[in-house]
């Protein structure tokens, strides 16, 4: 796995580490995967059956295609990648590859 970390154990790229994640990572992660198309599908859905008066199926399929869009906006929103230095994960220490039960290539 690549990603950009806070390093200050003075690591080289390739490097076994430990790595410790700050705890809103996950709350803005599982949002952005989880949150946000839940959202887009059932507010979708809402504005197509009330709104529109469409049908069931259409609805549907229209809340499907929210859904598919959402997550196209989320895999071009960079939020992990180019977060503050506090959002990236910080390196604890560098670790041997026998205490991860991971082989050196």
């Amino acid at each position: 796995m690549e990603l950009e970390a806070t390093d200050a154990v003075g690591v080289s790229p390739g490097d076994s580490v430990s790595l410790e994640f700050p705890d809103y990572m996950f709350v803005k992660v599982s949002f952005a995967a989880y949150g946000f198309p839940a959202i887009a599908f059932f507010v979708s859905l809402f504005v197509c059956l009330e709104a529109f008066k469409l049908n069931e199926w259409q609805s549907a399929l229209a809340a499907v295609v929210a859904t598919a869009l959402s997550y196209f906006i989320v895999s071009k929103n960079k939020f992990a990648r180019f977060g503050s230095d506090d959002m990236r994960p910080k390196i604890l220490k560098q670790s041997s590859a026998d205490e991860n039960g991971l082989e050196q290539k």
